[in-house]
């Protein structure tokens, strides 16, 4: 509870007026005894504790009554959000999420962003603060607003289509507030409660927690939360868009929320490539689909763009995807192991004869001039050389490290992966794999959608991964085969078998080929991959203000990349931006885990209703209804009994 007037509260030592009344009235009053009283004074004693009860009982339905009206003068504020907090707020900050899926109606009226506007318009009219500033999820910048009812009309309000890291934010409040040297602070953080907007594996909540522990004067934290989805939500994605041989191949994902997994529907989907519009009528079956969508296109045609769209929804964000497109140069394989024999069954699988897509050379360290793809077999490289390829990765390159072929004692890591010890399988028995990821990656199924023969593998040996990776092929035990862990713009995979015979029968080709295949064509998009970014991206170009959006067209100049995804141009380059892929996953933090990373927050939820009132409510008329009822009480205690009254009438 809080007060919009709380120095009326100083007054309540004024309920204490009927007792010192009382108290007066009884000491001026001095006693005389009469003997002809004696006999009166005798009878009244039989009830005088009757009477005792009944007058602090009046006495104290006067003091309520009393402290009633103070209290009522001192207008109290009500609700979830608030605590017994009597005195004005130095500064409130309010952390505005407005990543993506904050545009999301799951009433079909109101978004998650709107509500939020809404409920901060008629909330903080009742709030008591000195000062009201906003940081922008978006941009990340703090400004102060003068009054809420502007903030409809403020540009750091309106809807983006970008993602949002919230204990950053928060730290950003923090440090905002210590600055100011204020020690009466709250922050309020509006969200939809996705997790991906959280962060929860975040290195920074551990810092959150120990500057809100530690700093006497931290501010509160408080969450306006909305956990409703939309029902039966639909979305697209561009995982590549790629021109070989004058064919452009499109790798598309459309996914469904809150629908059966045995419940299949057909989804109209649109292409445009150029102002060419096509449509496709796609079976979708389960929670996503992978698509490969293949279009010839004239000789002349070496670069253009495009987009993909399924029908609008509830959230509009992911029901468009954006892509541009070049002539991909050839791709460059460097291939290092100490052991000669495994460099040469390796190059020979990387760039079988026939392929002139491919360039296949022995690494040395020296500075590679573009991404590519490494393939390293043998103990981890040096720290100096691990910089070199991990920078090349980040810059859309990637690396595929296979282990030893003995045992090693150093701890070498990258990305904190480790070689584990070599394990043979057991006798008459095989190193088998029977799951794989088949719909994306690069152990996906083909454009003709046959699987690669992974199912095929067996191995005498392994090597066991140690550190956190992500499974592509798994054996039977659920080791991994291959794992990945993205870096950049590109990635670095680990396979933990060679092709050896002595140890498995990779060397067939069966399994490395079109893996290789992927990996280095992957990194021929470097020539238009630094141009596909997602919308308010770190590495937005430094010329990122001056490009123009043409697909879709508009003429607003409102429009940037930094928050409004789409196609745009600068110069004769073309630029793709889309919505993060992470706003694509509906998953909430749940409160117990929520309570883990912010153990000092209050979650207050809030319904996404733009009619909803306020949720600080005045409750100043209760207590001057109490008052009315004490003096009620009172009167009627102080009349006199129907007893006295009937023997006053007979006499």
């Amino acid at each position: 509870m809080a007060f919009t007037t709380p120095w009326m509260l100083w007054l309540l030592g004024l309920a204490a007026l009927p007792i010192l009344i009382h108290l007066f009235n009884k000491w001026r009053h001095r006693s005389v005894k009469w003997a002809a009283l004696e006999f009166v004074l005798k009878a009244a004693r039989e009830t005088k504790g009757k009477k005792k009860i009944l007058q602090y009982l009046i006495l104290a339905l006067r003091v309520l009554t009393v402290a009633s009206l103070i209290l009522a003068f001192s207008r109290p504020l009500m609700s979830s959000i608030m605590k017994w907090n009597t005195s004005d707020m130095d500064e409130l900050v309010v952390i505005m999420d407005r990543s993506a899926s904050m545009n999301a109606k799951p009433n079909q009226m109101a978004s998650h962003r709107e509500s939020a506007i809404n409920q901060m318009q008629t909330t903080l009219p009742s709030v008591p603060y000195r000062r009201l500033s906003f940081i922008d999820s978006a941009s990340g910048k703090i400004f102060e607003v003068e009054t809420p009812e502007s903030l409809q009309e403020i540009s750091y309000t309106k809807s983006t289509e970008t993602e949002s890291n919230i204990p950053s934010l928060i730290l950003k409040g923090i440090n905002h507030l210590k600055e100011a040297g204020t020690p009466n602070n709250e922050i309020w953080i509006t969200s939809d409660m996705q997790t991906s907007s959280w962060v929860p594996d975040s290195p920074l909540w551990q810092t959150v927690r120990q500057q809100l522990d530690q700093d006497a004067r931290a501010p509160q934290i408080k969450i306006l939360a909305s956990r409703q989805r939309p029902k039966g939500n639909r979305g697209v994605q561009i995982n590549s868009s790629t021109l070989k041989q004058n064919k452009l191949i499109l790798d598309i994902t459309i996914q469904r929320d809150g629908a059966l997994s045995n419940n299949v529907e057909e989804i109209p989907l649109q292409i445009n490539i150029a102002g060419t519009t096509s449509e496709h009528q796609v079976p979708l079956s389960g929670n996503t689909n992978n698509l490969i969508k293949v279009f010839d296109l004239p000789a002349s045609v070496s670069q253009g763009y495009g987009s993909v769209s399924i029908p609008t929804d509830d959230y509009t964000s992911d029901d468009a995807a954006f892509f541009i497109f070049d002539q991909s140069p050839t791709a460059q394989i460097y291939v290092y192991s100490a052991d000669s024999g495994q460099r040469q069954i390796l190059q020979n699988i990387a760039a079988p004869q026939g392929f002139k897509t491919r360039k296949v050379s022995n690494y040395n360290f020296k500075a590679i001039p573009q991404p590519s793809l490494v393939i390293w077999q043998g103990a981890f490289p040096s720290e100096e050389q691990k910089a070199q390829l991990l920078n090349m990765v980040q810059q859309g390159g990637n690396i595929l490290f296979l282990p030893p072929t003995q045992e090693q004692t150093t701890n070498s890591n990258v990305l904190g992966v480790q070689w584990g010890k070599i394990e043979e399988a057991p006798t008459d028995s095989l190193f088998t794999v029977k799951k794989w990821n088949r719909k994306d990656q690069a152990l996906r199924d083909g454009y003709d959608q046959r699987p690669i023969p992974v199912s095929q593998f067996e191995a005498i040996k392994r090597v066991s991964i140690n550190g956190k990776v992500t499974p592509l092929a798994e054996y039977d035990d659920k080791t991994p085969l291959l794992g990945v862990i993205p870096h950049g713009m590109g990635n670095v995979y680990f396979l933990n078998n060679v092709p050896d015979y002595t140890w498995s029968n990779l060397g067939d080709g069966q399994i490395m080929i079109p893996l290789l295949f992927r990996l280095a064509e992957s990194t021929t998009d470097y020539v238009s991959k630094g141009r596909q970014l997602s919308t308010g991206d770190a590495q937005m170009p430094h010329d990122a203000e001056l490009m123009r959006r043409i697909e879709p067209s508009t003429t607003s100049n409102q429009v940037n990349p930094f928050k409004d995804s789409g196609v745009y141009q600068f110069d004769n380059e073309y630029y793709s931006f889309n919505t993060p892929k992470s706003e694509y996953d509906a998953t909430l933090i749940s409160e117990e885990e929520l309570g883990k990373l912010l153990p000092q927050a209050t979650d207050q939820n809030v319904s996404t209703n733009l009619d909803q009132t306020s949720l600080v409510k005045e409750i100043w008329p209760l207590f001057i209804l109490l008052a009315l009822l004490c003096l009620l009480l009172e009167a009627f205690l102080c009349l006199p009994s129907l007893k006295k009254t009937k023997t006053a009438t007979r006499s």
